[in-house]
Formats: structure tokens, sequence, C-alpha cells
């Protein structure tokens, strides 16, 4: 069955990280951990959104963006499919609900919160699932959990100027952030570290030119690390949420834009707290700027050490003669998995009938 690349274009820098917790729902792997986490965990964590926003229907999790006037479009997916490995729903949910990993936002998305639910941070009360994997990305415009369900209009939009130019592609160059945002974090983390913090981060982690590069060096943190990693983080959420509530003019679209970094910070936070209580491994890989063709996500040359875009006449301007050149990657690309098209798997008439069933169900809710 056909699946999607869930970006087109350039993508940002970006850190995904994640929690190393014993867990009867995956397999736990040295190699490539961080990523393994997305791929193996996404649906489970998909699922759990979809109960939470009232979107299974007959046991068919059906995409927030799916219309009743467009069957064609819609995406789903079934609930006994993804958690057959598993064991089924209540395996996951029980493997997840009292897990000290499980750290994500406990909030519906706004668009979906039908039965106006408040944003939590009880696990008991929002049913989610696989919570122990995140990310940050230093574009606030750019937010990896709706662009990796297949946000087709939002991703056409972002990427529209840059489709006329993908075949520069051969010729590979790329700017340190992708997209136009208000809220640099790069720039913010730089900013708001005082002095004595950026002498303890060369302390811990080594001399690199930016905040940024500093602190998403390694891959697998001591809890001194962490300790420092959090009160920086907790420093820049203060710092954004400041910035929202201080804007006069246009403040609901500055707040909008925020409010996807907003909760990757807090996530983020709950997830190097419950490292540290815990102790938990905690993992994060710094990701350079990129770019999707459809086939490929190709990432340029880039330093080894601090994942900065390599300048090809003075080499890696953060880690200077330390620089390590890592030639250009190419991976696969990131699908809108566990979302298919519905109507090539139930047909368009039973897709019609789950999507009015839905929308029954809605107003029904409203």
């Amino acid at each position: 069955m056909k699946r999607y690349a869930a970006i087109q274009g350039p993508t940002p820098i970006f850190v995904r990280w994640a929690l190393e917790q014993p867990c009867e729902l995956r397999e736990l792997s040295e190699v490539r951990f961080v990523e393994s986490s997305f791929r193996q965990l996404r649906s489970f964590r998909e699922l759990s959104l979809a109960r939470i926003e009232d979107r299974v229907v007959e046991g068919v999790a059906i995409h927030p963006d799916a219309h009743i006037d467009f069957p064609a479009a819609a995406l789903g997916f079934s609930q006994t499919e993804v958690c057959y490995t598993a064991g089924g729903w209540e395996t996951v949910n029980r493997a997840c609900a009292n897990c000290p990993a499980n750290v994500a936002t406990k909030v519906a998305s706004p668009a979906n919160n039908i039965r106006g639910r408040q944003p939590t941070d009880d696990s008991s009360l929002s049913g989610i699932a696989a919570g122990c994997f995140g990310f940050l990305s230093n574009d606030i415009n750019f937010d990896w959990l709706q662009m990796t369900r297949g946000q087709y209009l939002e991703s056409a939009r972002y990427h529209q100027r840059d489709r006329d130019n993908a075949s520069q592609l051969n010729n590979f160059e790329v700017s340190e952030a992708a997209g136009n945002s208000e809220l640099d974090l790069i720039q913010l983390f730089q900013e708001l570290t005082d002095q004595a913090a950026k002498q303890k981060l060369r302390c811990l982690f080594g001399e690199f030119s930016t905040v940024w590069a500093t602190i998403w060096s390694v891959t697998k943190y001591s809890n001194q690390q962490l300790e420092l990693l959090q009160k920086v983080i907790s420093t820049v959420r203060k710092k954004i949420s400041n910035l929202v509530s201080m804007q006069q003019n246009d403040s609901t679209k500055l707040k909008n834009q925020a409010l996807p970094v907003i909760r990757d910070l807090a996530d983020l936070s709950r997830g190097i707290e419950a490292a540290i209580v815990h102790r938990i491994p905690f993992h994060a890989e710094s990701i350079p700027s990129g770019f999707v063709d459809g086939q490929h996500w190709t990432l340029p040359r880039h330093c080894r050490r601090c994942k900065a875009v390599w300048n090809d006449k003075l080499g890696c301007l953060s880690c200077l003669e330390l620089g390590q050149l890592q030639e250009v990657i190419k991976l696969k690309v990131i699908g809108i998995r566990p979302y298919l098209q519905l109507e090539s798997m139930l047909g368009n008439a039973r897709v019609k009938e789950l999507l009015l069933a839905r929308q029954t169900s809605s107003q029904a809710l409203e």
C-alpha cells in the first residue's frame, strides 16, 4: 500500500530526544536509539492522541484534517493493526499509564479538543501513550509532530517558496535555519545564557561557538550535564512565555506560532526531570538543516562533532580546528505512518460512513 512522505522541501535545524526506559512495547537498541524510538513508538502516540481527541470511530483512527466532503483524501489507520504486536490497546495503555518516562504534554490539539479539556500534567487523565520521545526545532513555524502527521496544506504553504529551487539540491547549499521564524531558538539560547553558565557549559561539554551547539554536542548525558541543561531550558521557556504575553500587536498570531515550541520545551523539560529523578538515560541527537525531495531526506556536509553546516573554505565555524567533516547523508524520508489513505483500505462508501459518524458524534458532544 502506498505511503507518503510527510515533508517536502527544506527541514530546519532540530533536536530529537528520547528516554531509555525498559519497555514491553519496543526494543532497546544503542544503534540510532533516538531515531528508533520515534519509528517504533510513534504509532502508539498517534493512537492515544486520536483517542483523546475522540477521533477513533468503530476501531478506525481518523486524521484530524479528514473532512466529510473529501473522503478520497481522508487518512487514518486501524487501531487493531497498530496494537497487534503489543497485544491490544489495553496492553499499550497499561505499559504507559504509570511509566516515569511518559512525559509528553497531556493535552489534545486545540482544534480537536471538542470536550473542552484543559491541559494537564496528569497522565492518568489523558491516556497519552509513548510520551518518552520528542523534538525541538529551531524554527517555531516547523512543528515536527504535526508535519509528520501529514499536514499537507501547512507543509505545502511552508515550502512553496522553495519548490522552484528544488534543482539546487544537486549543488547542495542550505542556510543554518530553514524558514522565517519570529523566534530563533539558537539566538535565544545564546542571549539568555549568562557568562557563568557558559563557562560551566564549556567545562561539562567542551568548547563550541554557540550554546545550542554546546548543549547538543553529546548523545548520552550525565546528571551534571542534565541539571545544567535543565536550567538553560527553563530560562528559554520563561523568556518565550514573556514575549508572547507582552506582545501587543498581532499577539494571537505569535501565540499560535509559539504554542508548538512551548509544548516541545515543556516536554523536553519533563523528560530531563524524569531522567534526573528516576535515573533514566537521556539521549539527544542534533540534526542539521536538510532537504526532502520526496524520495530522500538529504543532510548536507556538516560537522560530525556539533552538526553545524560545513564551510568548504573554513571548515566548522563552531568547532574550529576540532571539527570533523561528515559527508552528505541520504536518509529515508519521514513518512506519515501509521496514517494511510482510508479509501484504499476500506473503499469510498465505508470511508463516508465513518466520516459521517465522526461528524455526528462531534456535533453531539459540542
